[in-house]
């Protein structure tokens, strides 16, 4: 059970910390509104992963189909120039001293972007198929397959407790409008970069 656990930490860890929309709103909101505004993002995804690791199990099969990857694939596309759009209109107002909604967003839309990153990625739902399949492989056992998946989305959270801690002790000593205009304008394009790689990868498959 010891060896599941590790191997699951292991995996979360290292599928966390690449480059992706949810680790750079996380960065963005914790240089700007510190450690819980980007740790809840964080935690939003885990609990989106979650859900995934919960319907793998139960329809992988169904899951697998290309309409559901294209459906989800063209969702997680809108999303992503959706923000992208919602961060250069934040870094605009802000030049020109208008409000600032965004970058004092409440602590509840920052799970709700986590999770709704999570749940329309259809990367996601592949690599969560790929998990249970790998436990399947291995065991029979239900116990088993549910504490590798826990020990994944552990494995993440950890990981986002370590760049959120980071993101907030460097935002402390960056306390200039400037910065706020440079992170927002940043994430943004981000944003659109992630946005146009799933739309190359959903044009391949």
């Amino acid at each position: 059970m010891a060896r599941t656990f590790l191997t699951g930490f292991l995996l979360g860890w290292s599928v966390a910390w690449p480059p992706g929309p949810i680790n750079a709103e996380a960065i963005r909101r914790g240089l700007t509104r510190g450690f819980w505004a980007a740790y809840l993002v964080v935690i939003g995804g885990c609990a989106g992963d979650a859900t995934w690791a919960v319907l793998a199990s139960l329809a992988a099969d169904r899951l697998r189909g290309p309409r559901v990857q294209l459906y989800l694939g063209v969702l997680s596309v809108v999303l992503l120039i959706f923000l992208a759009l919602i961060f250069f209109r934040g870094a605009w107002r802000e030049c020109r001293h208008q409000a600032h909604s965004i970058a004092r967003s409440r602590s509840g839309s920052s799970f709700l972007v986590g999770l709704t990153l999570a749940l329309t990625s259809p990367w996601s739902i592949a690599f969560w198929i790929a998990v249970v399949g790998q436990t399947q492989g291995f065991t029979r056992s239900f116990a088993t397959s549910l504490l590798f998946v826990a020990a994944v989305v552990v494995g993440a959270a950890t990981w986002g407790l370590f760049l959120s801690t980071t993101a907030g002790r460097l935002g402390k000593r960056l306390q200039s409008p400037w910065w706020g205009i440079a992170t927002q304008f940043l994430t943004g394009l981000l944003m659109l970069a992630f946005a146009i790689r799933t739309a190359m990868r959903l044009r391949v498959a």
